[in-house]
């Protein structure tokens, strides 16, 4: 259900004219999947590679295309595609595997772990497999080197010269780490003066440049440093205080180990990004935006940068002149939706919804009741599929080339309390009393006998005729749930005491919402007093509600 909808993995060739990026958004209006995928920036947006089958089988609930890595020249890209899995069988389950697009590749090389290529598209990296270790592997004899207890430096990004020389540290636990430029030959020790948490390299293997946590007495700091290596000195290039909203630098080197892109916050605390050369000349703030940046990248030629906000917009920044333009507007992101349930209604969380114009549920538009800047409430059509997962997409105002959505399986029933934001460890304010007078509140209870009214969705089918969009009728037939709920009060070991219901069904006059009328026994002790609904067999829902004792 949960989706990173922004743009990711922003990588582009030496000379900016390719961009590639991974991205839970579609272009808009197509029938693409709603999981990371990679997509290509040349003048225009395209989708250069999908997930395929959007659903996998378990214990993996999606697919997804991500940490694109493209080559100077931009003919050969490296991506990783992985299927997401939150069981803990996973954990002895291959779930990422390197793909190259551009070179030719013996099957079961690429297997097993993230891929990053060498700019000169001569090797490719592969870490963090569930059954592999770290390795190299030379893309033009499919010979493979095994890096036994080595990794790479955050996030292994530019951990290549193009000699193929490896920027790699040490494992843990084997003695104190040490920082390799490795190669079966002549494996050099890089000696930086702290222990770095992320790190790149520059294609001539000039220059290591790395973010390293330096702890004072008061304050502790992120410094940001250029490694020289031909003659082992150090140049501190950035200083900052070492907080949870500033953010880790993520470096980017040109390939001549001369300029450096960065990310900083700014003097108020918004995350931006910058440039400064290596000798510590000539620093320069190249962004400016409100929203701030989440991810960047520098080309190998230092001429460009490409930046992507937490709103999905998209800008090309040139270097020189600092001019800044926007490739992408900012896009309405779904990520994620509350307790989908056909005929319901369902609310969408994200940002940037309150431009969202439309909602479609397998390309078929759905009523919208409600927009907001962080959510969206429509309704699920009653006759959607309660057996394939429903891809749910937003249309915005925004004129961006993207839209975005999420994929979820659609059931006939689950049930949830209204409000969306109901929490069900705590009383809850949409319970009315028996006279419609008023909610029902700690200083207003409930009385043992009286009927209380709370209102719900995702209690299934119906009797009589439902139309998608049509409230229940207020003066015709009422429409009862076709399974008739059981409602109980329970506290600790004690027996739990039976509410009777006297009504489930489709709430007068309203679209998409259930009501539930419920009594209130005699006996509880205490308040509130918590209960609990069966719907089916296997499908309820617990609340709590303050009662006069």
């Amino acid at each position: 259900m949960l989706l990173e909808a922004q743009h990711s993995g922003l990588t582009a060739t030496d000379d900016g004219g390719q961009l590639y990026f991974s991205s839970a958004l579609r272009l808009r209006g197509s029938d693409e999947p709603v999981f990371p995928k990679i997509f290509q920036y040349a003048g225009g947006f395209q989708l250069f590679r999908d997930t395929g089958s959007p659903v996998p089988s378990y214990p993996f609930s999606s697919f997804q295309l991500t940490d694109p890595d493209v080559s100077g020249d931009g003919s050969v890209l490296a991506y990783t595609s992985g299927a997401v899995c939150t069981h803990s069988s996973c954990l002895f389950e291959v779930q990422n595997e390197g793909n190259i697009v551009g070179a030719d590749i013996a099957p079961g090389l690429l297997d097993d772990g993230t891929i990053r290529l060498s700019g000169n598209h001569q090797y490719a990296l592969m870490f963090y497999g569930v059954r592999q270790g770290t390795r190299v592997i030379e893309l033009s004899t499919g010979n493979v080197i095994v890096l036994s207890n080595y990794y790479p430096i955050g996030d292994g990004r530019q951990a290549f010269t193009d000699d193929g020389s490896v920027l790699v540290q040490t494992a843990p636990g084997l003695g104190p780490q040490t920082v390799w430029l490795w190669n079966p030959t002549s494996p050099r020790p890089v000696n930086l003066y702290h222990f770095p948490f992320q790190a790149c390299v520059s294609r001539n293997g000039t220059k290591v440049v790395y973010a390293a946590a330096i702890f004072e007495v008061n304050q502790s700091y992120g410094w940001l440093i250029a490694y020289d290596v031909p003659t082992g000195t150090e140049r501190v290039l950035v200083a900052t205080p070492l907080e949870a909203s500033q953010p880790a630098f993520f470096p980017h080197i040109t390939n001549d180990g001369r300029t450096v892109l960065y990310s900083a916050n700014d003097e108020n605390g918004i995350q931006q990004a910058f440039v400064i050369n290596t000798d510590g000349t000539n620093q320069q703030q190249l962004t400016r935006e409100p929203e701030g940046i989440k991810t960047a990248t520098l080309t190998g030629s230092g001429k460009v940068v490409y930046a992507a906000t937490s709103t999905a917009r998209l800008l090309r920044i040139d270097t020189a002149s600092g001019v800044v333009t926007e490739l992408a507007p900012a896009t309405a992101q779904v990520s994620s939706i509350s307790l989908p349930a056909a005929g319901s209604l369902a609310r969408l969380i994200g940002t940037g919804l309150a431009a969202v114009n439309q909602v479609y549920v397998n390309s078929e538009p759905a009523p919208v009741y409600s927009v907001a800047d962080t959510a969206v409430v429509f309704q699920i059509p009653w006759d959607t599929s309660v057996v394939d997962p429903a891809r749910i997409v937003v249309e915005d105002t925004s004129g961006s080339p993207f839209d975005s959505g999420v994929a979820a399986l659609v059931q006939a029933i689950y049930p949830g309390f209204l409000p969306f934001n109901f929490d069900s460890s705590q009383p809850a304010l949409a319970f009315l009393h028996q006279d419609f007078s008023g909610l029902v509140t700690a200083a207003q209870p409930a009385v043992p006998g009286e009927i209380v009214h709370f209102y719900m969705t995702g209690l299934g089918p119906v009797t009589g005729a439902v139309e998608t969009g049509v409230p229940a009728p207020v003066g015709g037939p009422l429409q009862s749930t076709v399974n008739t709920p059981s409602c109980s009060f329970s506290y600790g070991l004690a027996p739990s005491i039976a509410a009777p219901v006297f009504f489930a069904g489709l709430a007068p006059g309203f679209v998409g919402v259930y009501q539930l009328d419920m009594q209130i026994p005699f006996g509880l002790q205490h308040s509130p007093a918590g209960f609990g609904c069966l719907f089916s067999p296997t499908e309820g829902a617990a609340g709590v509600i303050p009662v006069q004792l």
